[in-house]
């Protein structure tokens, strides 16, 4: 059974390349070795798979339907009644795809407006200590003479923090990530940016903030999806065959 993830990095596997921001339906395996990699995480949207699901289910329902009509034998004297059902039944099928398209898009404005009220409803307020401890340490950073082992100190403190005091530092990450990729050099540029990423991603995973921006990107990521694909294929499929 495939289940979705949302891309955070572009990452391969296999010859499969996933783009970030986008959501992917992709198979167990595929799903832990992006996750477990930091190129993915999970989304957690079942209203709207569901939508996705209904659409499949119609579509199925609909080549059911169509063959029992195409087929049957009681239509063998009444090829123009067989004609009408199978008109309707087009109709139906449409009239339907189209309802949960449109179900599809009210559900996901209806789930970014929960959001953005959580968003709002929980305001971040900085923890003055903390603010005022990174400033400090940002601000040591620019006079460092081993910026890898004072970041790794750093990131020590960090990891000892509160979820709270975590939140004031994703505040603040921005300014030390400049301050030291300022001071970075191309002999330990690379060290220096593992132990920032480390850094966000601890301080990332606990934010509030982060979390419901991230979910709001997704809702991004679900609206770009085209969620009548079996519609579309079905409907290519009948004409080149010449159904009717």
């Amino acid at each position: 059974m495939l289940e979705k993830i949302y891309v955070m990095k572009e990452a391969t596997v296999g010859e499969q390349v996933y783009r970030p921001e986008g959501i992917y339906a992709v198979d167990p395996q595929t799903k832990e070795t992006l996750i477990n990699g930091g190129f993915a995480v999970e989304v957690n949207f079942p209203s709207l798979d569901a939508i996705e699901l209904a659409v499949e289910r119609v579509v199925k329902d609909y080549e059911k339907n169509y063959k029992l009509i195409k087929t049957h034998s009681r239509y063998n004297d009444a090829e123009s009644l067989r004609q009408y059902e199978l008109e309707q039944l087009d109709a139906k099928l449409k009239a339907e795809v189209e309802q949960l398209k449109k179900d599809y898009e009210l559900e996901i404005e209806t789930l970014e407006k929960e959001i953005a009220k959580k968003a709002i409803e929980n305001a971040f307020k900085p923890d003055e200590q903390i603010a005022h401890f990174m400033d400090n340490a940002t601000l040591q950073l620019q006079y460092s003479g081993d910026i890898v082992t004072d970041l790794r100190l750093l990131a020590v403190k960090i990891n000892a923090m509160t979820d709270e005091q975590k939140e004031t530092v994703f505040y603040k990450f921005g300014q030390l990530k400049q301050v030291a990729e300022q001071k970075a050099n191309d002999y330990n540029k690379e060290q220096v940016r593992d132990i920032l990423n480390d850094i966000f991603e601890n301080v990332r995973k606990v934010s509030k903030m982060a979390r419901y921006d991230l979910q709001l990107k997704q809702l991004m990521a679900y609206r770009m999806r085209t969620i009548d694909t079996s519609y579309r294929i079905l409907k290519l499929v009948k004409q080149q065959k010449g159904d009717n």
